[in-house]
């Protein structure tokens, strides 16, 4: 569901009742108890958000060293 919605965000098109009574509901669980990663922006649960925060660390360096190369 989140999928469909992202792509008609993208498209411009208009969400159905449904799409957006799902949308409510998902920030609403996002903003109580989940964890952000400060690199990509992605949503965890406590312990997978700490697995994974010092690995996008690395590989937002890895792109950052990549980029200046080019």
């Amino acid at each position: 569901m989140a999928f469909r919605i992202a792509m008609k965000e993208v498209r411009g098109g208009k969400k159905t009742e449904e799409e957006l009574v799902y949308q409510q509901k998902e920030k609403k669980i996002i903003n109580s108890s989940m964890f952000k990663c400060h690199f990509c922006g992605r949503h965890f649960n406590e312990e997978s958000g700490k697995r994974h925060e010092p690995f996008c660390q690395q590989k937002a360096k890895d792109m950052m060293h990549k980029q200046k190369r080019k």
